[in-house]
């Protein structure tokens, strides 16, 4: 056990959506975690009934192996301890019923974009995970997004889409001279973009998904969006570097924050190594 890697679950108080934990459950099972389901009881609450409500949502989707913590005091405190307590490879919010096209709570948006680690955001999830979009912007916590999603299309449908958003100016940071070259220039080109998508596709030929390089040009999440309205994905992955770090305060980090903010689609965003 302490060799696998560990999920933590978050569960509040609000009814649970099915839907929400069965793709926990395909998530958790596709990177093989083992599960901690987490609530956090106001003060003065039942700790009977909390356990309860966990042990509750852990055999609705057989995930009988799942431990469960149940502590009381101010939720977003808890959840810190928690974190500081276990190495979580991967945290699971937004399990809760949510009115359809609502924004994620506070609480899911501030762990989303606030913990060191990897954290999948759920929103309108689909029965099965079919078609996954990869959002890399060419650097190393491109390379990890990568690694997590294609390994996901190969446990599932081994379908997958690999994205790049080119936005000006563009020379200094991918190689490229003007923002309007298409796909099969950039991949013609010794630049590190085409070395990178490049080696995104050998990535997905090795593990046998099927995937689909596609470059866009603009504003990286008004062309993150676009792609999602133009296919039906069942969850956007992107890498983001950890909060307060000297990438997130550049630019990297405000990508992953204004995405959960616009788009109707689960987020996995990547902060470590999927091994």
């Amino acid at each position: 056990m302490k060799d696998r890697k560990q999920a933590l679950i978050c569960i509040g108080d609000r009814p649970r959506d099915e839907k929400a934990l069965v793709f926990t459950q395909k998530i958790v099972q596709a990177y093989d975690l083992h599960p901690t389901f987490l609530h956090i009881l106001p003060h003065g609450s039942s700790l009977q009934e909390g356990e309860g409500l966990l042990q509750s949502a852990r055999e609705s989707i057989s995930l009988e192996n799942a431990e469960i913590r149940c502590v009381e005091g101010l939720t977003r405190k808890e959840i810190a301890n928690e974190l500081k307590r276990q190495d979580y490879h991967l945290v699971i919010v937004g399990t809760s019923a949510r009115v359809p096209g609502s924004h994620p709570s506070p609480l899911s948006r501030h762990l989303a974009n606030s913990v060191h680690t990897s954290v999948l955001l759920i929103r309108n999830p689909p029965e099965e995970i079919c078609n996954v979009l990869i959002c890399t912007g060419g650097h190393p916590e491109s390379a990890n997004a990568i690694e997590w999603g294609i390994h996901l299309a190969k446990k599932t449908n081994d379908q997958a889409t690999i994205l790049h958003v080119v936005s000006s100016p563009p020379a200094m940071y991918n190689g490229l001279e003007e923002i309007d070259e298409d796909l099969s220039e950039v991949l013609a080109r010794d630049v590190p973009l085409s070395h990178h998508l490049k080696y995104a596709a050998r990535l997905a030929k090795e593990a046998g998904v099927q995937a689909k390089l596609e470059l866009r040009h603009g504003l990286v999440i008004e062309e993150i969006l676009r792609s999602t309205e133009v296919d039906s994905y069942d969850l956007v992955v992107l890498g983001a570097p950890k909060p307060r770090s000297i990438s997130n305060q550049i630019l990297l980090g405000r990508i992953a924050p204004k995405l959960l903010a616009s788009t109707l689609r689960s987020t996995l965003i990547v902060r470590r190594k999927l091994a």
